[in-house]
């Protein structure tokens, strides 16, 4: 006869079951696996939101940007960084997947549509480029709620560590981008960019995409840079269109000046844009070339379509889809022995096995907000 502790303890294991994914995320590094196994289909714009500088949403498009590309060099991206209005990332932690939610919940139209996963553009980023990372990890919660699979990424500890210890020079770095953007991207397309604002992070103009990978329908939202217009753009435009072909994603990259800089830079710089605008079906990327004090001499435009082939002897854009698909099969296949509102967690670090932890049963996850599912 078991002690009592012992009893509890069984049972606890019963309900924290873990189930690993049975290959390595490396394994698809293999040449093997850069044959097409499924296709993404062309991403579908359904719909689109605001995020204003306090952070209040709104269905609409009052935060688009325009790109502006007669731009003057240099461009000093250190400028203003002291004046940064930082975004609350513990805000957004806790808030989740509320933004996509709301946007789900007033769109009568979706609800003859149904969805195998909803979650952000970034996390299926990080997934996609999981065969080619050896460097961070990453933890996603899921939970089951009337057949669609809501993905959430969390933090893992050793991001949270980073984060904690970034040097002021990190986040000088980090605002470099933003600050690009100000000077190529302007609110109203009849006016010049306004570069003696501070920088504001609340700021967002979001797409919420659809598409299809295999036989799973992906909705997923994502947060783009700007379009490319000479006039200004109406709602009834942009969902007449339904893809993102004209905008654009800007980036920033410091100047390579060796080979092993250019290596660095296809192998993981390109991998992950190339991702993050394929994804979402935006054809082009401006990069602006700065030095390491933030001095920007230059930019280049990149085709997406044509990224792969710069990376070709590094990595493989199939193999990354073929990854992407085959862990979404996998995370589908564990919640799918589950009830409503339950879920779990999947982790992976560099070296080590994709692993799968069931929640306890009388454990609610924090994915879903009670006025989603209520």
């Amino acid at each position: 006869m078991n002690h009592p502790y012992e009893d509890t303890l069984m049972q606890r294991n019963r309900e924290e079951t873990r189930s690993a994914y049975p290959e390595s995320p490396y394994a698809y590094t293999a040449s093997s696996h850069a044959i097409p196994k499924v296709t993404l289909s062309q991403p579908c714009m359904e719909g689109f939101y605001s995020k204003n500088l306090l952070g209040t949403f709104h269905s609409d498009l009052r935060c688009l940007r325009y790109y502006y590309k007669d731009v003057s060099f240099p461009m000093n991206l250190k400028i203003g960084f002291e004046t940064l209005k930082v975004k609350d990332e513990e805000k957004t932690k806790q808030e989740k997947l509320n933004d996509i939610l709301k946007w789900i919940k007033a769109k009568e139209q979706l609800n003859n549509k149904t969805f195998n996963f909803v979650c952000f553009r970034g996390l299926l980023t990080t997934l996609m480029v999981t065969p080619y990372e050896n460097r961070e990890g990453w933890k996603i919660s899921a939970v089951k709620y009337k057949d669609t699979i809501y993905l959430w990424q969390e933090d893992t500890e050793e991001k949270k560590k980073r984060l904690q210890n970034l040097t002021l020079k990190d986040k000088e770095m980090c605002y470099y981008g933003r600050k690009f953007e100000q000077y190529t991207s302007t609110g109203d397309v009849d006016m010049l960019p306004t570069t003696d604002h501070p920088v504001d992070e609340n700021e967002e103009f979001c797409c919420v995409m659809s598409s299809k990978i295999g036989n799973f329908r992906l909705l997923y939202g994502a947060e783009v840079d700007c379009i490319t217009a000479n006039k200004k753009v109406t709602a009834a435009v942009l969902e007449k269109e339904k893809t993102l072909k004209d905008f654009v994603e800007l980036k920033t990259s410091q100047v390579i000046k060796n080979i092993k800089q250019e290596r660095n830079f296809k192998r993981f710089k390109l991998l992950k844009w190339w991702a993050q605008s394929f994804l979402v079906g935006i054809p082009k990327i401006i990069c602006g070339w700065r030095n390491h004090d933030g001095i920007v001499s230059s930019v280049e435009e990149f085709a997406t379509s044509a990224i792969p082939g710069k990376g070709k002897d590094l990595w493989s854009g199939n193999a990354c889809i073929n990854f992407l698909h085959d862990i979404l099969h996998f995370i589908k296949a564990e919640l799918d022995n589950l009830g409503d509102l339950e879920g779990g967690t999947i982790e992976w670090s560099p070296r080590r096995p994709v692993m799968f932890k069931k929640l306890p049963r009388d454990t609610k996850s924090s994915v879903l907000p009670h006025w989603f599912i209520e």
